[in-house]
């Protein structure tokens, strides 16, 4: 290691680390996690991104409060990124006012996301490149049960101030039962944002997840401003709607994300 890790930084890992050992102690009923489309943002070696979302959503029945859905990225080395999307909750009642009624936690995604291939046009500065992202899916959840999967393909495109991201690929969920009842489903997507100004990007996203297995499919989209006061924080205010019964009918969440030099 060429430099020492500051106290601010270890102080924030070991926040990550003691929030992810209650979270996986947490029993809680199962949830179907939305899918959210990615980019091919990778992280340097040494360097954990952690991305945080709070806030409500409401399914065509009960709705929840995120408490969070939270995305941690770690860089392992060039092109090689390991990746743990996890979600903790508060459900409400399926009839009636928002009340706290029962915690809910989705099936923990294990991943590693790898940079296959990118090329730059020495003129324009616009550049393509594709990458793979998958790993198992682990049944953290109290009803999930057998060991899931999911897999994207990814493309990013960049073009001045646009970064987008084509996500397709499949997935095959944790389920009731370990042998059948899997939620099983190709999967699509685009990741979009745009540089407006110094430090203020608008972001967008649409994913959809079409079921072989007779599970209700999912088309969502997010709209989100996002303010990045310095190189290694963001802060965003997204608002979301979808077509039910797969997934929510809208919601509003608010996340900030944090890079965390670790060693180089």
């Amino acid at each position: 290691m060429k430099g020492p890790v500051s106290s601010g930084d270890r102080a924030a890992a070991a926040v990550v680390t003691g929030s992810l050992v209650v979270f996986f102690a947490t029993e809680a009923a199962a949830y179907k996690r939305r899918f959210e489309p990615t980019d091919l943002e990778l992280e340097e070696a040494g360097m954990l991104q952690a991305d945080v979302q709070l806030g409500f959503l409401q399914s065509d029945g009960p709705g929840r409060l995120v408490l969070p859905d939270a995305e941690l990225d770690l860089g392992v080395a060039p092109g090689v990124e390991i990746d743990i999307d996890f979600t903790f909750g508060l459900e409400g009642p399926a009839r009636g006012p928002y009340n706290v009624d029962h915690p809910i936690t989705d099936n923990t995604w294990l991943a590693a996301k790898l940079g296959l291939f990118d090329t730059r046009d020495p003129v324009t500065g616009y550049t393509w490149a594709m990458g793979l992202q998958l790993g198992p899916k682990l049944p953290l959840s109290q009803d999930a049960h057998g060991i899931g999967y999911e897999a994207l393909f990814l493309v990013g495109r960049m073009m001045g101030p646009w970064h987008l991201g084509l996500n397709l690929g499949v997935l095959a969920d944790p389920g009731a039962e370990i042998a059948r009842g899997r939620p099983v489903g190709a999967v699509a997507g685009l990741d979009a944002e745009y540089e407006v100004i110094d430090h203020f990007a608008v972001l967008g996203a649409v994913g959809t997840v079409i079921y072989v297995s007779g599970d209700p499919h999912e088309l969502e989209g997010a709209l989100a401003l996002q303010w990045s006061p310095t190189e290694t924080l963001d802060v965003s205010v997204m608002g979301l709607v979808g077509l039910p019964p797969g997934s929510d009918r809208y919601g509003v969440l608010v996340g900030a994300a944090r890079k965390f030099q670790l060693w180089k």
